[in-house]
């Protein structure tokens, strides 16, 4: 979910001439979405990604997360992210690893948890 603010400010995008997708909604409640193809170029030092990442924006003035938000699909089942802290005893210096997804998931494969309650 890509703020309005950052939509608008930050990449020119014009909210009032998209195309409501739906709704989507969370504990603030929720709120009409559309769907902007944001072109990102990502990485660490000699491993550099591109893709188009579909985010959703809120059509609905202050209607927005207090943040923008990178959702499981598609950037978490195409690259995979570790945070370590073995590299240091500052908790403030962890490490970020990134790099790509070589076993995409298969959702066929696994069994859902029973439910329970």
């Amino acid at each position: 979910m890509l703020r309005r603010e950052e939509a608008i400010d930050g990449l020119g995008i014009d909210v009032t001439k998209l195309r409501s997708i739906g709704q989507t909604g969370g504990i603030g409640g929720s709120t009409k979405v559309a769907i902007v193809e944001v072109d990102l170029r990502f990485g660490q030092r000699q491993h550099m990604f591109e893709m188009k990442m579909p985010m959703q924006v809120s059509l609905e003035e202050g209607k927005d997360p207090s943040l923008s938000l990178l959702g499981r699909n598609p950037f978490f089942y195409k690259f995979r992210v570790d945070f370590r802290m073995g590299y240091t005893d500052d908790p403030t210096l962890g490490k970020f690893i990134l790099y790509p997804e070589d076993n995409p998931r298969n959702a066929a494969k696994f069994k859902k948890p029973p439910a329970y309650g």
